[in-house]
């Protein structure tokens, strides 16, 4: 799964949650920037933790790259 930073990620939690019924490991990417408050982190991370693996990063290549080491 794939957020920004400030964006609702109810959608995302409830893929997680279905998941997380079925053992299915999900990885979460929540895109950051230089203008996103540690308070925005903080209510993405509250959103998607109980669901999946996070990784925060604030470049866009990352995507590519994290999606390239897990094959998918």
């Amino acid at each position: 799964m794939v957020a920004s930073a400030g964006e609702n990620a109810g959608a995302a939690a409830i893929i997680g949650e279905a998941c997380n019924l079925r053992h299915v490991m999900t990885t979460a990417l929540i895109l950051g920037t230089a203008s996103s408050s540690d308070e925005t982190l903080s209510k993405m991370l509250a959103q998607l933790r109980p669901h999946a693996m996070i990784v925060i990063s604030s470049a866009d290549e990352y995507i590519k790259d994290m999606l390239t080491a897990l094959r998918a």
